[in-house]
């Protein structure tokens, strides 16, 4: 339950990273929001919302379903948000992924979660902000550790970066493609 009422996780979540955002905006300061929405992590709980679409399927893949589409929605619900409070063209966006599949396969990559075949490690990554290509797509390898790297980039940091850092600002990446170069601290 979520203040008395049947609401899934991912939407309760939604709800409150929205309410977040109104106080953050209030401020007049950046923010930072780590919206995590848990689905589609097990257990397999099925979302009623959208369980009717899925009564032809296996069960399982069916809760799996509504699980993808309650955290699409909730993720939709904080963009909204964004666009709603006219923040979206001035907000880094960043959707990723802690690791690949567990328990679907990943066809026609080999492996899964818990393993460093391709299948445990190709997640999606997907940024909406200022100076990022729209509709573009780039094939060019990037990992998590980039994150940090290129957060602070786009925010425009003048701090050199620690020492030690793996990773490399995706910056040319996001405004270039597969034009654009990373480049990293290590050989």
């Amino acid at each position: 339950k979520y203040h008395d009422q049947d609401i899934f996780l991912s939407e309760a979540l939604a709800i409150e990273a929205c309410n977040e955002i109104e106080k953050a905006v209030a401020t007049g300061k950046p923010f930072f929001l780590h919206f995590a929405p848990y689905a589609v992590h097990a257990p397999l709980m099925p979302n009623p919302k959208y369980i009717d679409k899925y009564q032809n399927i296996d069960q399982r893949e069916a809760a799996y379903a509504t699980m993808i589409e309650s955290a699409d929605a909730a993720l939709g619900s904080v963009l909204a948000k964004l666009d709603a409070l006219g923040i979206a063209d001035n907000t880094i966006v960043i959707f990723t992924s802690d690791n690949g599949s567990g328990f679907r396969g990943n066809e026609p990559l080999k492996g899964g979660k818990a393993n460093l075949w391709e299948g445990g490690l190709r997640v999606p990554f997907v940024v909406r902000g200022p100076g990022v290509r729209k509709g573009s797509y780039c094939d060019k390898p990037v990992a998590g550790w980039d994150i940090y790297p290129t957060v602070r980039d786009l925010i425009g940091s003048k701090k050199p970066l620690p020492d030690g850092i793996d990773g490399g600002s995706l910056r040319s990446l996001l405004e270039k493609g597969n034009e654009g170069e990373v480049v990293r601290g290590f050989p």
